[in-house]
């Protein structure tokens, strides 16, 4: 794993991942490659924060599983901020504990060069931020814009491309 740089593309479980950053102890975020699937954030329309939204329980309670016990005990807990809209002030909600997370506004945008050279298949995708009301969620576009003012968290052709840190 020493010789695994940032931006390469590594397999991790029936995925490929792209390296968005290395830490000195060689812990390593991925983002998918792909979008890997479209869902809805969330099943209905209510305010919804990241700490309480479907999709993380699916990513952290089910897609999880699609890794081998083995891969999961290298998976890191990831503090994760769910910061407030930066141009809409709503709500992001309370701190999270996760294995597997969806991008921030602000990890987004930092990563930006290197998030919107994949587009998967250049449809756009769900960032974990809440969007211009507490209903809305903050995606990617394909062309790689964040789309500040969200979508509607319901909306199924949403897609996923999960993160994580990965024990080196």
């Amino acid at each position: 794993m020493h010789d695994i740089n940032e931006w390469d593309i590594i397999e991790f479980g029936p995925y490929e991942w792209i390296v968005l950053e290395k830490n000195a102890n060689g812990a390593m975020l991925l983002l998918s490659k792909d979008i890997l699937e479209r869902r809805a954030y969330h099943s209905d329309r209510s305010d919804m924060t990241w700490a309480k939204s479907d999709i993380r329980k699916y990513l952290n309670l089910i897609f999880i599983n699609s890794f081998s016990p083995e891969e999961r005990e290298r998976i890191i807990s990831t503090h994760n901020k769910t910061p407030d809209n930066p141009q809409y002030g709503t709500d992001g909600g309370n701190d999270t504990y996760d294995h597997i997370f969806l991008l921030s506004i602000e990890e987004a945008e930092e990563l930006k060069l290197r998030v919107g050279t994949y587009k998967g298949d250049a449809h756009w995708w769900w960032l974990r931020s809440p969007g211009r009301i507490g209903f809305d969620g903050v995606g990617v576009n394909a062309d790689g814009t964040i789309s500040v003012s969200g979508r509607d968290l319901w909306r199924v052709d949403g897609g996923i491309r999960p993160a994580m840190w990965l024990e080196g």
